[in-house]
């Protein structure tokens, strides 16, 4: 385990949780100190491009059904349960047809503003849209030369992007946020909108610091690590304090994210970074405390729980924000922990009887 980016993984998911918690703040507080944590989504996307190179270097014991099986029983169980759970509680209102669009998942409404369209209904799901599709890439480009399965994604997402936004806007645009100047609402359309989203640019520069990060790491020394992460955690501490260009996207939040991104993978090939048992926990229940936290914050709205709406506002934060990790803690033991085993189980099982007769020809 590269417990640098995993410490990583797990803050981005805490940003995230915090940045939503503290809707209970008030505004002199909440933005200049937490309207950052947001870009908690932009490194998840770097993390995802990076982990997904590496962890796919072994040929045989990475096909693309392996592949497919082990990102479908990570995300969705724990995708299902919360948005079940919300069904239950503060979706109740909603139709079966916008529980369906949520578990796909895709955005509320494809005519606002890329690149969320008005989110998710659960919320911080809308970036599932952009993973799924980014591993539908990435399994395309094993099939094609598994050697070569990052350039071929890169190229492919890039090409697919660019390709779009000068077919239907007549330029290309790295803003996240650039519209797409298309006809009436339909699925074709609403694909084109979320596959010419630069948004994949991202995963891309997480895939390049993988393929560098695999190919050079014996190259950097400990103390060019630990200064080259100290001045790319500078550079983003500086960029968030500021709050410069926020928003979405490889020229906003993700520029601040590639400078921390890429000082924490100098970090991790140049040292090894201690085992804390705390920041492996966190980087363990990233996903659960990422997919729930706004179910787990719907129904404290809803049923007040403790005098929740009585409190001052600091212990609003505090209460909201303790309950979420919790929550997000049963999810990952209760769902996702299982259902993670229970999909290698099957990956392995169904794959080896092919790999059999291949080997029998």
């Amino acid at each position: 385990m590269y417990y640098g980016i995993h410490y990583l993984r797990g803050i981005a998911a805490l940003m995230v949780v915090m940045h939503h918690c503290a809707k209970y703040l008030p505004e002199n507080i909440r933005t200049p100190v937490f309207g950052g944590a947001a870009s908690g989504v932009d490194i998840f996307f770097m993390i995802s491009g990076f982990i997904i190179v590496v962890a796919t270097q072994n040929m045989k014991a990475n096909t693309p059904l392996k592949f497919i099986g082990r990102r479908v029983f990570r995300i969705y169980p724990a995708l299902i349960f919360c948005m079940l759970v919300g069904f239950a509680t503060i979706y109740a209102d909603k139709s079966w047809i916008d529980l369906g669009r949520a578990i796909v998942p895709l955005p509320i409404d494809y005519s606002l503003d890329a690149p969320a369209f008005g989110y998710n209904l659960m919320g911080p799901a809308w970036t599932l849209t952009y993973e799924i599709m980014f591993y539908s890439f990435f399994c395309l480009a094993m099939t094609i030369n598994h050697k070569h399965r990052a350039l071929i994604a890169a190229a492919l997402m890039s090409a697919q992007c660019v390709a779009i936004q000068l077919y239907f806007n007549g330029a290309f645009s790295f803003s996240a946020y650039t519209q797409l100047h298309i006809g009436e609402p339909s699925a074709i359309n609403s694909y084109l909108k979320n596959a010419s989203s630069p948004m994949f640019f991202e995963f891309i520069y997480g895939m390049v610091i993988a393929e560098l990060f695999v190919r050079y790491k014996h190259l950097v020394t400990k103390q060019v690590g630990i200064a080259l992460f100290l001045i790319g955690a500078s550079v983003y501490l500086w960029l968030y304090a500021s709050q410069s260009t926020p928003g979405f996207g490889i020229t906003y939040f993700g520029m601040w994210s590639a400078f921390l991104f890429a000082g924490v993978c100098f970090y991790q090939a140049g040292s090894n970074p201690p085992q804390l048992k705390s920041l492996v926990f966190l980087g363990n229940i990233s996903y659960s405390i990422y997919i729930s936290h706004y179910v787990t914050m719907g129904i404290m709205d809803m049923h007040n729980p403790f005098g929740f709406a009585q409190a001052s506002q600091a212990v609003q934060f505090a209460l909201v924000l303790l309950t979420c990790i919790v929550a997000g803690t049963l999810v990952h033991f209760i769902v996702e922990k299982p259902f993670i085993r229970f999909g290698k189980l099957v990956t392995e099982r169904s794959v080896r009887p092919a790999e059999i007769a291949a080997a029998g020809r």
